[in-house]
This record gives C-alpha cells, structure tokens and sequence, in this order.
C-alpha cells in the first residue's frame, strides 16, 4: 500500500518493534584466544628483531658486554609486557561476548595458552639437547670401542703398551679428576648457586605476574559493550 492509499488522517505513524538478539552463553572464546595469542607472538618477534637491529647498530668496541647484558634484558621485559598487551586487547576486541569482565578473562587466557605453550617449547628443546647428548655419547663410545679392538689385535700395539700401566695411568687420572671435583664444591659456593637460582626464579615469577597484568589490562581495555538482550527499534 503506498502513502496516497491510506485514507486522510489514518496514515501509520512510529512503530515500535522489539527484537530479541541472542548472545553466546560460553565466556571464552577461543578464536579470540588464539588471535589474540598469534598477535602477542607476533609483537614480541616484531620487537625481538627491532631490538636487536638497534643493539647490533650501535656497538661500540669500548663498550662492556655487561651493558649489552643489561640493555637486552630490560628491552626483554618490555617487549613482554608490550606483546602480551596487544594480545589481551586484541582477545577482548575480537570476542563475541563484550564487557570488561569478559575482556578481563580473554586477556588472562591469551597469557595461559603463551606461558603453555612456552613451557612446552623449552621442554622439547631440552629433549632434544639429551638426545644429542646421549647420541653424540654412544657413538664416541662405540669408535673408542673400535679403537681398542683394532689396538688389541695389533702385535706391535700390544708390545709396546702395558695393559696394566695404561689401567693404573686411567684410573690415577680420575682419580684426581674426582679429588679436584670435591674441592670445587664447597659450602660457599653452594650457597652463592643457590642465591643465584633463587634470584633468577624471583625474577621470572615477577615476568610472568606483569605479563598476566599487562594481558588482563588490554583485554579490560580493548573490552567491548555489551550486546543488549533486547533491542528496541523503529
């Protein structure tokens, strides 16, 4: 019916009409998650490599290596804190549920599934470097193996080496390998490794709290409205 159909003075006017929009009722999303964790790792390469462009650009030969050594670890934390702020505001501003609260919890699981993923890369390539180890271990036995087996059935070899001297000359030497090794282990120094490794764990611990702050804070930032239940519209 167009306008000139409606009789005078009855023409339609506002018409209100309510509309119900349906929202997710699970709080994490994970597409969120997993954006907002790529972005982190990608912020923190991104300013990986600009850290060291500028550190390599700027060497000087009178330069002490402590300085690089301290320079490099503060550029560390803030390239962190950096990453996992973009990943949490990413998370937040991605997600189908809005709200601070939920930005809040998108940022923290972009952190748990970095610091997961994390642990499960340094214990790979501690695996890894084991079975190096052990590999690298078992073929220098094998050709010291070999070595012997040719040595032994060499009649010039067995005449000019004593069986017995060579025994006593290898057992001596571990001997003192052995003496020397308890010598170094001393009280203080036990006690100076372990403030070390004390230290370095505070320190780590104190990392990771700022990078689940500084996740949280840029999912609360990059939170979106809330989606009303019920919207009303003309």
């Amino acid at each position: 019916m167009s306008q000139t159909d409606y009789p005078m003075g009855t023409r339609p006017g506002r018409i209100d009409v309510d509309t119900t929009v349906v929202t997710p009722t699970d709080r994490v999303r994970w597409g969120a998650v997993f954006a907002g964790l790529f972005a982190a790792l990608s912020t923190m390469a991104l300013l990986s490599v600009l850290g060291l462009a500028i550190g390599f650009s700027s060497v000087d030969a009178g330069d002490q290596a402590a300085n690089f050594g301290i320079g490099a670890g503060i550029w560390g934390a803030i390239v962190a804190l950096a990453a996992f702020f973009f990943g949490g505001w990413m998370a937040a501003k991605t997600a189908a549920v809005g709200g601070n609260t939920n930005g809040v919890l998108q940022g923290v699981m972009v952190w748990m599934v970095a610091i997961a993923l994390l642990l499960y890369l340094i214990a790979g390539g501690i695996g890894a470097l084991f079975r190096t180890a052990g590999s690298v271990a078992t073929t220098s036995a094998q050709v010291a193996g070999d070595a012997a087996t040719v040595a032994s059935n060499d009649p010039d070899v067995r005449e000019r080496v004593d069986p017995a001297a060579a025994t006593q000359a290898v057992t001596a030497e571990v001997k003192e390998t052995v003496s020397a090794i308890k010598e170094t282990i001393t009280p203080q120094r036990v006690e100076n490794v372990a403030e070390t490794v004390g230290g370095a764990a505070w320190g780590t611990l104190i990392s990771m709290v700022l990078g689940l702050g500084a996740a949280a804070l840029g999912g609360f930032l990059g939170a979106r409205t809330p989606i009303a239940t019920r919207e009303r519209r003309s």
